[in-house]
Protein backbone atom coordinates (compact mmCIF):
# COMPACT_ATOMS: atom_id res chain seq x y z
CA UNK A 1 0.00 0.00 0.00
CA UNK A 2 1.39 3.41 -0.95
CA UNK A 3 2.21 6.22 1.40
CA UNK A 4 -0.67 8.15 -0.14
CA UNK A 5 -3.11 5.48 0.90
CA UNK A 6 -1.57 5.12 4.32
CA UNK A 7 -2.04 8.85 4.97
CA UNK A 8 -5.75 8.40 4.49
CA UNK A 9 -6.03 5.71 7.13
CA UNK A 10 -4.64 7.51 10.11
CA UNK A 11 -7.62 6.54 12.23
CA UNK A 12 -7.62 2.78 11.66
CA UNK A 13 -5.51 1.92 14.70
CA UNK A 14 -7.49 4.31 16.84
CA UNK A 15 -10.74 2.79 15.64
CA UNK A 16 -9.65 -0.74 16.46
CA UNK A 17 -8.41 0.34 19.88
CA UNK A 18 -11.68 2.08 20.58
CA UNK A 19 -13.66 -0.97 19.50
CA UNK A 20 -11.72 -3.17 21.90
CA UNK A 21 -12.21 -0.64 24.69
CA UNK A 22 -15.89 -0.59 24.04
CA UNK A 23 -16.02 -4.37 24.29
CA UNK A 24 -14.44 -4.24 27.72
CA UNK A 25 -16.58 -1.36 28.95
CA UNK A 26 -19.78 -2.99 27.78
CA UNK A 27 -18.99 -6.37 29.29
CA UNK A 28 -21.39 -7.64 31.94
CA UNK A 29 -20.00 -7.09 35.44
CA UNK A 30 -20.04 -10.12 37.69
CA UNK A 31 -21.98 -10.07 40.90
CA UNK A 32 -18.78 -10.17 42.96
CA UNK A 33 -16.10 -8.60 40.73
CA UNK A 34 -12.49 -8.34 41.70
CA UNK A 35 -11.37 -4.84 42.63
CA UNK A 36 -8.54 -4.98 40.11
CA UNK A 37 -11.04 -5.80 37.37
CA UNK A 38 -13.25 -2.88 38.36
CA UNK A 39 -10.26 -0.55 38.26
CA UNK A 40 -9.23 -1.84 34.84
CA UNK A 41 -12.75 -1.34 33.45
CA UNK A 42 -12.91 2.21 34.80
CA UNK A 43 -9.53 3.05 33.33
CA UNK A 44 -10.47 1.69 29.92
CA UNK A 45 -13.76 3.55 30.06
CA UNK A 46 -11.89 6.78 30.77
CA UNK A 47 -9.49 6.05 27.95
CA UNK A 48 -12.39 5.55 25.56
CA UNK A 49 -13.93 8.81 26.70
CA UNK A 50 -10.65 10.61 26.07
CA UNK A 51 -10.58 9.14 22.56
CA UNK A 52 -14.11 10.34 21.81
CA UNK A 53 -13.28 13.82 23.04
CA UNK A 54 -10.19 13.89 20.84
CA UNK A 55 -12.22 12.85 17.80
CA UNK A 56 -14.68 15.66 18.42
CA UNK A 57 -11.84 18.17 18.76
CA UNK A 58 -10.30 16.90 15.52
CA UNK A 59 -13.61 17.35 13.69
CA UNK A 60 -13.82 20.93 14.95
CA UNK A 61 -10.28 21.59 13.70
CA UNK A 62 -11.10 20.14 10.28
CA UNK A 63 -14.28 22.24 10.06
CA UNK A 64 -12.23 25.37 10.74
CA UNK A 65 -9.71 24.39 8.10
CA UNK A 66 -12.52 23.72 5.60
CA UNK A 67 -13.96 27.19 6.26
CA UNK A 68 -10.55 28.81 5.79
CA UNK A 69 -9.90 26.83 2.59
CA UNK A 70 -13.29 27.84 1.15
CA UNK A 71 -12.45 31.46 1.86
CA UNK A 72 -9.14 31.11 0.05
CA UNK A 73 -10.92 29.61 -2.94
CA UNK A 74 -13.27 32.58 -3.13
CA UNK A 75 -10.31 34.98 -3.03
CA UNK A 76 -8.28 33.01 -5.61
CA UNK A 77 -10.59 32.66 -8.59
CA UNK A 78 -7.86 33.28 -11.14
CA UNK A 79 -4.86 32.04 -9.15
CA UNK A 80 -2.71 29.28 -10.68
CA UNK A 81 -2.85 27.37 -7.39
CA UNK A 82 -6.66 27.22 -7.43
CA UNK A 83 -6.75 23.48 -8.30
CA UNK A 84 -4.45 22.84 -5.33
CA UNK A 85 -7.00 24.52 -3.08
CA UNK A 86 -9.81 22.39 -4.52
CA UNK A 87 -7.62 19.31 -4.02
CA UNK A 88 -6.93 20.32 -0.43
CA UNK A 89 -10.63 20.95 0.24
CA UNK A 90 -11.53 17.51 -1.12
CA UNK A 91 -8.97 15.89 1.15
CA UNK A 92 -10.38 17.76 4.13
CA UNK A 93 -13.86 16.41 3.38
CA UNK A 94 -12.40 12.90 3.21
CA UNK A 95 -10.57 13.41 6.48
CA UNK A 96 -13.71 14.66 8.20
CA UNK A 97 -15.70 11.73 6.84
CA UNK A 98 -13.30 9.33 8.51
CA UNK A 99 -13.35 11.14 11.86
CA UNK A 100 -17.13 11.16 11.68
CA UNK A 101 -17.28 7.49 10.76
CA UNK A 102 -15.19 6.43 13.75
CA UNK A 103 -16.98 8.78 16.14
CA UNK A 104 -20.42 7.53 15.17
CA UNK A 105 -19.24 3.95 15.37
CA UNK A 106 -17.91 4.45 18.88
CA UNK A 107 -20.92 6.35 20.13
CA UNK A 108 -23.26 3.63 18.82
CA UNK A 109 -20.96 0.82 20.07
CA UNK A 110 -20.93 -0.69 16.59
CA UNK A 111 -17.97 -2.56 15.15
CA UNK A 112 -15.99 -0.63 12.59
CA UNK A 113 -15.49 -3.87 10.65
CA UNK A 114 -18.86 -3.59 8.91
CA UNK A 115 -18.33 -2.06 5.46
CA UNK A 116 -22.07 -1.49 5.07
CA UNK A 117 -22.20 0.86 8.03
CA UNK A 118 -21.81 4.15 6.15
CA UNK A 119 -23.87 6.82 7.81
CA UNK A 120 -25.63 9.41 5.63
CA UNK A 121 -23.39 12.18 6.96
CA UNK A 122 -20.28 10.18 6.03
CA UNK A 123 -21.61 9.44 2.56
CA UNK A 124 -22.50 13.15 2.10
CA UNK A 125 -18.94 14.21 2.98
CA UNK A 126 -17.44 11.67 0.60
CA UNK A 127 -19.85 12.83 -2.10
CA UNK A 128 -18.60 16.41 -1.69
CA UNK A 129 -15.04 15.18 -2.07
CA UNK A 130 -15.97 13.29 -5.24
CA UNK A 131 -17.60 16.40 -6.71
CA UNK A 132 -14.43 18.38 -6.10
CA UNK A 133 -12.25 15.66 -7.69
CA UNK A 134 -14.49 15.71 -10.77
CA UNK A 135 -14.38 19.51 -10.89
CA UNK A 136 -10.58 19.49 -10.88
CA UNK A 137 -10.44 16.95 -13.72
CA UNK A 138 -13.05 18.84 -15.77
CA UNK A 139 -11.87 22.42 -15.21
CA UNK A 140 -8.13 21.77 -14.97
CA UNK A 141 -7.36 18.84 -17.34
CA UNK A 142 -3.65 19.66 -17.33
CA UNK A 143 -3.35 19.71 -13.55
CA UNK A 144 0.04 18.29 -12.56
CA UNK A 145 -1.44 15.99 -9.87
CA UNK A 146 -4.30 14.70 -11.97
CA UNK A 147 -3.03 11.13 -11.38
CA UNK A 148 -3.46 11.58 -7.63
CA UNK A 149 -6.91 13.08 -8.15
CA UNK A 150 -8.01 10.07 -10.19
CA UNK A 151 -6.41 7.64 -7.72
CA UNK A 152 -8.16 9.25 -4.73
CA UNK A 153 -11.45 9.48 -6.61
CA UNK A 154 -11.29 5.77 -7.47
CA UNK A 155 -10.49 5.01 -3.86
CA UNK A 156 -13.59 6.85 -2.67
CA UNK A 157 -15.70 4.88 -5.15
CA UNK A 158 -14.13 1.76 -3.72
CA UNK A 159 -14.96 2.68 -0.11
CA UNK A 160 -18.56 3.49 -1.05
CA UNK A 161 -18.94 0.17 -2.89
CA UNK A 162 -19.41 1.84 -6.28
CA UNK A 163 -17.22 -0.66 -8.08
CA UNK A 164 -18.12 0.07 -11.75
CA UNK A 165 -17.08 3.69 -11.24
CA UNK A 166 -13.99 2.54 -9.36
CA UNK A 167 -12.92 0.30 -12.25
CA UNK A 168 -13.49 3.02 -14.82
CA UNK A 169 -11.53 5.62 -12.82
CA UNK A 170 -8.52 3.36 -12.20
CA UNK A 171 -8.49 2.48 -15.91
CA UNK A 172 -8.67 6.18 -16.78
CA UNK A 173 -5.63 6.77 -14.56
CA UNK A 174 -3.72 4.01 -16.38
CA UNK A 175 -4.70 5.37 -19.81
CA UNK A 176 -4.28 9.12 -19.21
CA UNK A 177 -1.36 9.08 -16.76
CA UNK A 178 0.79 6.19 -18.04
CA UNK A 179 3.99 7.55 -16.46
CA UNK A 180 2.52 8.06 -13.02
CA UNK A 181 4.07 6.09 -10.13
CA UNK A 182 0.48 5.23 -9.16
CA UNK A 183 -0.15 3.23 -12.35
CA UNK A 184 1.34 0.04 -10.92
CA UNK A 185 -0.79 0.24 -7.82
CA UNK A 186 -3.92 0.97 -9.85
CA UNK A 187 -3.12 -1.98 -12.11
CA UNK A 188 -2.61 -4.20 -9.09
CA UNK A 189 -5.94 -3.11 -7.58
CA UNK A 190 -7.76 -3.90 -10.82
CA UNK A 191 -6.07 -7.28 -11.04
CA UNK A 192 -6.93 -8.02 -7.40
CA UNK A 193 -10.56 -7.04 -7.99
CA UNK A 194 -11.02 -9.49 -10.84
CA UNK A 195 -8.94 -12.11 -9.02
CA UNK A 196 -11.27 -11.94 -6.01
CA UNK A 197 -14.25 -12.13 -8.34
CA UNK A 198 -12.91 -15.34 -9.86
CA UNK A 199 -12.41 -13.71 -13.27
CA UNK A 200 -8.97 -15.23 -13.78
CA UNK A 201 -8.57 -14.23 -17.43
CA UNK A 202 -9.26 -10.56 -16.69
CA UNK A 203 -6.99 -10.63 -13.65
CA UNK A 204 -4.19 -12.17 -15.71
CA UNK A 205 -4.35 -9.26 -18.16
CA UNK A 206 -3.51 -6.75 -15.45
CA UNK A 207 -0.88 -8.86 -13.70
CA UNK A 208 0.85 -9.48 -17.02
CA UNK A 209 1.04 -5.71 -17.52
CA UNK A 210 2.88 -5.46 -14.21
CA UNK A 211 5.30 -8.18 -15.28
CA UNK A 212 5.95 -6.32 -18.54
CA UNK A 213 7.47 -3.49 -16.49
CA UNK A 214 10.90 -4.66 -15.25
CA UNK A 215 11.11 -1.86 -12.68
CA UNK A 216 7.62 -2.32 -11.30
CA UNK A 217 7.52 -2.47 -7.50
CA UNK A 218 4.63 -4.92 -7.74
CA UNK A 219 6.39 -7.57 -9.85
CA UNK A 220 6.78 -9.96 -6.92
CA UNK A 221 3.08 -9.71 -6.10
CA UNK A 222 2.21 -10.15 -9.79
CA UNK A 223 4.30 -13.31 -9.99
CA UNK A 224 2.57 -14.59 -6.86
CA UNK A 225 -0.92 -13.93 -8.21
CA UNK A 226 -0.03 -15.43 -11.60
CA UNK A 227 1.13 -18.51 -9.75
CA UNK A 228 -2.28 -18.78 -8.15
CA UNK A 229 -4.04 -18.24 -11.46
CA UNK A 230 -2.09 -21.12 -13.02
CA UNK A 231 -2.82 -23.18 -9.92
CA UNK A 232 -6.54 -22.61 -10.38
CA UNK A 233 -6.08 -23.67 -13.99
CA UNK A 234 -4.29 -26.83 -12.76
CA UNK A 235 -1.18 -25.91 -14.71
CA UNK A 236 1.25 -26.91 -11.97
CA UNK A 237 4.44 -26.53 -13.98
CA UNK A 238 3.66 -22.92 -14.92
CA UNK A 239 2.43 -22.25 -11.39
CA UNK A 240 5.74 -23.51 -10.00
CA UNK A 241 7.68 -21.17 -12.30
CA UNK A 242 5.67 -18.14 -11.23
CA UNK A 243 5.99 -18.89 -7.51
CA UNK A 244 9.70 -19.51 -7.97
CA UNK A 245 10.04 -16.15 -9.73
CA UNK A 246 8.15 -14.46 -6.90
CA UNK A 247 10.57 -15.90 -4.36
CA UNK A 248 13.68 -15.02 -6.35
CA UNK A 249 12.48 -11.58 -7.45
CA UNK A 250 11.86 -10.11 -4.03
CA UNK A 251 10.88 -6.48 -3.63
CA UNK A 252 12.88 -3.96 -5.57
CA UNK A 253 15.38 -1.79 -3.77
CA UNK A 254 13.93 1.47 -2.58
CA UNK A 255 10.33 0.27 -2.78
CA UNK A 256 9.26 0.04 0.84
CA UNK A 257 5.69 0.58 -0.35
CA UNK A 258 5.59 -2.79 -2.09
CA UNK A 259 3.95 -5.69 -0.31
CA UNK A 260 6.45 -8.47 0.37
CA UNK A 261 4.80 -11.84 -0.32
CA UNK A 262 7.99 -13.91 -0.34
CA UNK A 263 6.94 -16.02 2.60
CA UNK A 264 3.54 -16.73 1.05
CA UNK A 265 5.23 -17.52 -2.27
CA UNK A 266 7.53 -20.00 -0.55
CA UNK A 267 4.52 -21.72 0.98
CA UNK A 268 2.90 -22.24 -2.40
CA UNK A 269 6.24 -23.06 -3.99
CA UNK A 270 6.56 -25.99 -1.60
CA UNK A 271 3.19 -27.30 -2.74
CA UNK A 272 3.92 -27.06 -6.44
CA UNK A 273 7.46 -28.37 -6.01
CA UNK A 274 6.19 -31.61 -4.50
CA UNK A 275 3.98 -32.07 -7.55
CA UNK A 276 6.43 -31.37 -10.39
CA UNK A 277 10.00 -31.75 -9.09
CA UNK A 278 12.06 -34.73 -7.86
CA UNK A 279 12.09 -35.04 -4.10
CA UNK A 280 15.78 -35.95 -3.88
CA UNK A 281 16.74 -32.37 -4.77
CA UNK A 282 14.23 -30.68 -2.47
CA UNK A 283 16.44 -30.00 0.56
CA UNK A 284 19.38 -28.33 -1.26
CA UNK A 285 16.93 -26.45 -3.48
CA UNK A 286 15.03 -24.85 -0.60
CA UNK A 287 18.15 -24.32 1.50
CA UNK A 288 19.46 -22.14 -1.33
CA UNK A 289 16.27 -20.05 -1.19
CA UNK A 290 16.24 -19.56 2.59
CA UNK A 291 17.66 -16.27 3.85
CA UNK A 292 18.18 -17.42 7.44
CA UNK A 293 17.64 -20.34 9.78
CA UNK A 294 14.13 -19.21 10.71
CA UNK A 295 13.07 -19.16 7.09
CA UNK A 296 14.71 -22.54 6.48
CA UNK A 297 12.85 -24.00 9.45
CA UNK A 298 9.58 -22.61 8.10
CA UNK A 299 10.19 -24.07 4.64
CA UNK A 300 11.27 -27.49 5.89
CA UNK A 301 8.22 -27.65 8.15
CA UNK A 302 5.95 -27.01 5.17
CA UNK A 303 7.88 -29.40 2.92
CA UNK A 304 7.94 -32.27 5.40
CA UNK A 305 4.26 -31.83 6.15
CA UNK A 306 3.44 -31.84 2.44
CA UNK A 307 5.25 -35.13 1.81
CA UNK A 308 3.63 -36.50 4.96
CA UNK A 309 0.16 -35.64 3.68
CA UNK A 310 1.00 -37.29 0.37
CA UNK A 311 2.21 -40.34 2.34
CA UNK A 312 5.52 -40.27 0.51
CA UNK A 313 7.42 -41.66 3.46
CA UNK A 314 10.77 -42.00 1.71
CA UNK A 315 10.61 -38.32 0.71
CA UNK A 316 9.35 -37.04 4.05
CA UNK A 317 11.96 -38.80 6.22
CA UNK A 318 15.05 -36.88 4.93
CA UNK A 319 13.23 -33.57 5.40
CA UNK A 320 12.28 -34.40 8.97
CA UNK A 321 15.89 -35.44 9.61
CA UNK A 322 17.18 -32.12 8.31
CA UNK A 323 14.52 -30.19 10.21
CA UNK A 324 15.51 -31.85 13.48
CA UNK A 325 19.13 -30.95 12.77
CA UNK A 326 18.72 -27.27 11.96
CA UNK A 327 16.12 -26.43 14.60
CA UNK A 328 15.87 -27.79 18.12
CA UNK A 329 12.41 -26.81 19.25
CA UNK A 330 11.23 -28.11 22.61
CA UNK A 331 7.60 -27.54 21.61
CA UNK A 332 7.68 -29.29 18.22
CA UNK A 333 10.59 -31.75 18.28
CA UNK A 334 8.61 -34.59 19.84
CA UNK A 335 6.03 -34.44 17.03
CA UNK A 336 8.73 -34.15 14.38
CA UNK A 337 10.73 -37.05 15.80
CA UNK A 338 7.62 -39.17 16.07
CA UNK A 339 6.77 -38.44 12.46
CA UNK A 340 10.31 -39.38 11.42
CA UNK A 341 9.87 -42.71 13.19
CA UNK A 342 6.47 -43.22 11.55
CA UNK A 343 7.95 -42.50 8.12
CA UNK A 344 10.62 -45.17 8.63
CA UNK A 345 8.09 -47.66 9.99
CA UNK A 346 5.51 -47.00 7.27
CA UNK A 347 8.10 -47.37 4.51
CA UNK A 348 8.15 -51.11 5.23
CA UNK A 349 11.89 -51.50 4.90
CA UNK A 350 12.48 -48.98 2.10
CA UNK A 351 14.08 -46.51 4.53
CA UNK A 352 17.05 -47.83 6.50
CA UNK A 353 17.38 -45.95 9.79
CA UNK A 354 20.64 -44.30 10.77
CA UNK A 355 22.44 -43.86 14.06
CA UNK A 356 21.55 -40.16 13.89
CA UNK A 357 17.85 -41.07 13.86
CA UNK A 358 18.24 -42.92 17.15
CA UNK A 359 20.35 -40.08 18.58
CA UNK A 360 17.54 -37.65 17.77
CA UNK A 361 14.93 -39.85 19.45
CA UNK A 362 17.12 -40.15 22.54
CA UNK A 363 17.72 -36.40 22.62
CA UNK A 364 14.02 -35.62 22.36
CA UNK A 365 13.16 -38.22 25.00
CA UNK A 366 15.79 -36.88 27.39
CA UNK A 367 14.44 -33.36 27.10
CA UNK A 368 10.84 -34.53 27.34
CA UNK A 369 11.47 -36.58 30.47
CA UNK A 370 13.00 -33.56 32.20
CA UNK A 371 10.54 -30.91 30.96
CA UNK A 372 9.24 -29.22 34.11
CA UNK A 373 6.28 -27.84 32.18
CA UNK A 374 4.91 -31.31 31.40
CA UNK A 375 2.84 -33.37 33.81
CA UNK A 376 4.40 -36.47 35.40
CA UNK A 377 2.13 -38.61 33.23
CA UNK A 378 3.31 -36.86 30.05
CA UNK A 379 6.97 -37.18 31.03
CA UNK A 380 6.49 -40.87 31.72
CA UNK A 381 4.60 -41.36 28.46
CA UNK A 382 7.24 -39.72 26.28
CA UNK A 383 9.95 -41.79 27.93
CA UNK A 384 8.02 -45.00 27.36
CA UNK A 385 7.07 -44.23 23.75
CA UNK A 386 10.49 -43.03 22.64
CA UNK A 387 12.22 -45.99 24.31
CA UNK A 388 10.19 -48.23 22.01
CA UNK A 389 10.95 -46.06 18.98
CA UNK A 390 14.70 -45.95 19.64
CA UNK A 391 14.91 -49.66 20.36
CA UNK A 392 12.96 -50.49 17.21
CA UNK A 393 15.17 -48.35 14.95
CA UNK A 394 18.39 -49.68 16.44
CA UNK A 395 17.16 -53.23 15.87
CA UNK A 396 16.15 -52.39 12.30
CA UNK A 397 19.68 -51.15 11.59
CA UNK A 398 21.21 -54.34 12.95
CA UNK A 399 18.86 -56.50 10.88
CA UNK A 400 19.81 -54.50 7.80
CA UNK A 401 23.52 -55.14 8.50
CA UNK A 402 22.90 -58.88 8.65
CA UNK A 403 21.33 -58.79 5.21
CA UNK A 404 23.77 -56.40 3.55
CA UNK A 405 27.02 -57.29 5.35
CA UNK A 406 27.92 -53.58 5.28
CA UNK A 407 30.57 -52.28 7.69
CA UNK A 408 29.09 -48.78 7.52
CA UNK A 409 25.71 -50.08 8.62
CA UNK A 410 27.37 -52.05 11.40
CA UNK A 411 28.95 -48.83 12.65
CA UNK A 412 25.52 -47.20 12.59
CA UNK A 413 24.07 -50.11 14.55
CA UNK A 414 26.80 -49.79 17.19
CA UNK A 415 26.27 -46.03 17.54
CA UNK A 416 22.51 -46.51 17.66
CA UNK A 417 22.70 -49.02 20.50
CA UNK A 418 25.18 -46.78 22.29
CA UNK A 419 22.78 -43.85 22.06
CA UNK A 420 19.92 -46.00 23.33
CA UNK A 421 21.89 -47.24 26.34
CA UNK A 422 23.04 -43.71 27.17
CA UNK A 423 19.50 -42.94 28.35
CA UNK A 424 17.28 -45.99 28.61
CA UNK A 425 17.64 -48.68 31.29
CA UNK A 426 14.41 -50.65 30.85
CA UNK A 427 14.95 -53.81 32.94
CA UNK A 428 13.14 -56.11 30.51
CA UNK A 429 15.26 -54.93 27.56
CA UNK A 430 18.59 -53.99 29.12
CA UNK A 431 20.36 -57.35 28.77
CA UNK A 432 19.25 -57.86 25.18
CA UNK A 433 20.25 -54.33 24.18
CA UNK A 434 23.66 -54.66 25.82
CA UNK A 435 24.21 -57.92 23.96
CA UNK A 436 23.17 -56.36 20.65
CA UNK A 437 25.44 -53.40 21.39
CA UNK A 438 28.39 -55.71 22.02
CA UNK A 439 27.67 -57.71 18.87
CA UNK A 440 27.45 -54.54 16.78
CA UNK A 441 30.67 -53.13 18.22
CA UNK A 442 32.57 -56.34 17.51
CA UNK A 443 31.13 -56.70 14.00
CA UNK A 444 31.85 -53.07 13.09
CA UNK A 445 35.46 -53.42 14.32
CA UNK A 446 35.26 -49.91 15.75
CA UNK A 447 35.76 -50.49 19.47
CA UNK A 448 36.73 -53.98 20.60
CA UNK A 449 37.48 -52.79 24.14
CA UNK A 450 33.96 -51.45 24.63
CA UNK A 451 32.56 -54.66 23.13
CA UNK A 452 34.55 -56.63 25.70
CA UNK A 453 33.20 -54.47 28.51
CA UNK A 454 29.61 -55.07 27.43
CA UNK A 455 30.13 -58.82 27.18
CA UNK A 456 31.86 -58.76 30.57
CA UNK A 457 28.97 -56.93 32.23
CA UNK A 458 26.52 -59.48 30.86
CA UNK A 459 28.72 -62.43 31.87
CA UNK A 460 29.16 -61.20 35.44
CA UNK A 461 25.40 -60.77 35.85
CA UNK A 462 24.64 -64.21 34.41
CA UNK A 463 24.14 -67.08 36.82
CA UNK A 464 26.63 -69.95 36.94
CA UNK A 465 24.17 -72.39 35.39
CA UNK A 466 23.06 -69.96 32.69
CA UNK A 467 23.66 -71.68 29.29
CA UNK A 468 24.72 -68.38 27.74
CA UNK A 469 27.32 -67.51 30.35
CA UNK A 470 30.12 -69.50 28.68
CA UNK A 471 29.64 -67.71 25.36
CA UNK A 472 29.55 -64.29 27.06
CA UNK A 473 32.82 -64.98 28.92
CA UNK A 474 34.49 -66.25 25.78
CA UNK A 475 33.22 -63.29 23.71
CA UNK A 476 34.58 -60.83 26.30
CA UNK A 477 38.00 -62.53 26.28
CA UNK A 478 38.02 -62.66 22.49
CA UNK A 479 37.07 -58.95 22.25
CA UNK A 480 39.93 -57.90 24.54
CA UNK A 481 42.36 -60.19 22.72
CA UNK A 482 41.25 -58.81 19.31
CA UNK A 483 41.64 -55.24 20.58
CA UNK A 484 45.26 -55.94 21.53
CA UNK A 485 46.02 -57.49 18.16
CA UNK A 486 44.14 -55.02 15.92
CA UNK A 487 45.61 -52.05 14.09
CA UNK A 488 43.44 -49.66 16.08
CA UNK A 489 45.54 -47.40 18.30
CA UNK A 490 44.86 -48.11 21.97
CA UNK A 491 45.52 -45.83 24.89
CA UNK A 492 47.77 -47.15 27.63
CA UNK A 493 44.71 -47.49 29.82
CA UNK A 494 42.82 -49.58 27.24
CA UNK A 495 45.88 -51.78 26.70
CA UNK A 496 46.30 -52.51 30.39
CA UNK A 497 42.53 -52.93 30.82
CA UNK A 498 42.31 -55.44 27.98
CA UNK A 499 45.20 -57.57 29.25
CA UNK A 500 43.78 -57.54 32.75
CA UNK A 501 40.37 -58.52 31.38
CA UNK A 502 41.86 -61.50 29.55
CA UNK A 503 43.79 -62.64 32.62
CA UNK A 504 40.91 -62.35 35.08
CA UNK A 505 38.08 -63.54 32.84
CA UNK A 506 40.29 -66.30 31.47
CA UNK A 507 40.83 -67.63 34.98
CA UNK A 508 37.07 -67.58 35.57
CA UNK A 509 36.42 -69.33 32.25
CA UNK A 510 39.00 -72.10 32.79
CA UNK A 511 37.74 -72.69 36.30
CA UNK A 512 34.10 -72.80 35.17
CA UNK A 513 34.47 -74.66 31.87
CA UNK A 514 37.71 -76.70 31.99
CA UNK A 515 36.52 -79.30 29.50
CA UNK A 516 35.04 -76.92 26.93
CA UNK A 517 36.59 -77.13 23.47
CA UNK A 518 37.45 -73.43 23.62
CA UNK A 519 39.31 -73.73 26.92
CA UNK A 520 42.63 -74.30 25.10
CA UNK A 521 42.27 -71.07 23.17
CA UNK A 522 41.43 -69.17 26.37
CA UNK A 523 44.49 -70.59 28.14
CA UNK A 524 46.73 -69.60 25.25
CA UNK A 525 45.32 -66.05 25.25
CA UNK A 526 45.79 -65.70 28.99
CA UNK A 527 49.42 -66.80 28.72
CA UNK A 528 49.93 -64.37 25.84
CA UNK A 529 48.49 -61.50 27.91
CA UNK A 530 50.97 -62.14 30.73
CA UNK A 531 53.80 -62.45 28.25
CA UNK A 532 52.93 -59.17 26.48
CA UNK A 533 52.78 -57.20 29.72
CA UNK A 534 56.27 -58.44 30.63
CA UNK A 535 55.29 -60.91 33.30
CA UNK A 536 57.61 -63.57 31.87
CA UNK A 537 57.49 -65.77 34.97
CA UNK A 538 53.71 -66.19 34.83
CA UNK A 539 53.67 -66.27 31.04
CA UNK A 540 56.41 -68.87 30.82
CA UNK A 541 54.69 -71.12 33.32
CA UNK A 542 51.35 -70.89 31.50
CA UNK A 543 52.90 -71.51 28.08
CA UNK A 544 54.81 -74.51 29.44
CA UNK A 545 51.63 -75.87 30.98
CA UNK A 546 49.78 -75.31 27.70
CA UNK A 547 52.38 -77.31 25.74
CA UNK A 548 52.19 -80.12 28.24
CA UNK A 549 48.37 -80.20 28.11
CA UNK A 550 47.84 -79.57 24.40
CA UNK A 551 50.96 -80.84 22.60
CA UNK A 552 49.17 -81.57 19.31
CA UNK A 553 47.44 -78.22 18.70
CA UNK A 554 48.75 -75.81 16.11
CA UNK A 555 49.43 -73.23 18.86
CA UNK A 556 51.68 -75.69 20.79
CA UNK A 557 54.77 -74.76 18.79
CA UNK A 558 54.14 -71.04 19.29
CA UNK A 559 53.54 -71.64 23.00
CA UNK A 560 56.79 -73.58 23.31
CA UNK A 561 58.81 -70.85 21.62
CA UNK A 562 57.22 -68.18 23.80
CA UNK A 563 57.90 -70.26 26.94
CA UNK A 564 61.56 -70.58 25.97
CA UNK A 565 61.75 -66.83 25.30
CA UNK A 566 60.16 -66.11 28.69
CA UNK A 567 62.74 -68.24 30.53
CA UNK A 568 65.50 -66.68 28.46
CA UNK A 569 64.36 -63.19 29.52
CA UNK A 570 64.29 -64.36 33.14
CA UNK A 571 67.72 -66.02 32.91
CA UNK A 572 66.24 -69.34 33.90
CA UNK A 573 68.46 -71.39 31.66
CA UNK A 574 68.00 -74.57 33.68
CA UNK A 575 64.38 -74.60 32.51
CA UNK A 576 65.45 -74.44 28.89
CA UNK A 577 66.81 -78.04 29.13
Amino acid sequence: MSALRRQRRTLTAAALLAASLCGVACATVRSSPDEALITEIHEKSKEKQRLLEKLKRDIIKVDRTIKVTKGLIVQSKAAPYLPDLFFRLAELYVEKSRYTFVLQAEESSTSVKSSSMIAPEVRLLKGKAQQLYHRILNEFPDYRDSDKVRFYLAHEYRELGEFPDMLATYQELIDKNPKSPLVDEATDILGAYWFDKGEQDKAETFYQKLLDHPKSAARQLAFYKMGWIRLFQKNLKESFKYFESAVKTGTSAGTEKALDVRRESLTELVYTYTEVKPAKESIPYFEALADDSDMLTYILSKLSNRYWIKQEWANAAPVYRRLLQVNEDAERDSDRAERLYDCIRNSKGKIIPTAEDVEVLVRVAARGRSDFRATPEDRKSIGKDFEIYARDLATKIQLATQQAQDKKLEEHAAKAYGSYLSLFRTPQQLAAMRHNYAEALFASETNFVEAGKQYELLALKARGNDPGREDLLYSAILSYFTALGSKQPLSLYDTVYSRSGIEQLGAVYVRSYPTNARASTVKFNVAKAYYDEGNFKKGGELFAAYVAEYPTTKEATIAANLALDSYHNLGGYEKLI
